[in-house]
């Protein structure tokens, strides 16, 4: 395991805060229209690149990145393949 991680993976996380239940889909719709308001170019690309680290490294300890998350260990699992699926279609849409 790598002690390394890509800075904007703080953000990924710090998003997952507004997520209690990691299953709710509209969550992410929601989601998805901050991140089309709020990251174009190379924002997206940093923020994407982040993601697909996390996603390539999903035995990382991510609560050692942000100790105040309060999901476990599988929700943060599926908050990030649903959120890296869902940077994808917003990539491919582009």
């Amino acid at each position: 395991m790598t002690s390394t991680y890509p800075k904007e993976l703080n953000y990924v996380l710090y998003f997952l805060h507004g997520l209690p239940d990691v299953r709710n889909e509209s969550k992410y719709e929601k989601l998805e229209r901050y991140i089309l308001r709020n990251y174009d170019g190379e924002k997206f690309e940093n923020l994407y690149s982040s993601v697909e680290w996390a996603v390539e490294h999903l035995d990382y300890d991510f609560k050692a990145i942000d100790p105040g998350l309060r999901h476990c260990k599988e929700d943060i699992v599926i908050f990030l393949n649903k959120f890296y699926f869902m940077l994808q279609s917003i990539k491919s849409k582009s």
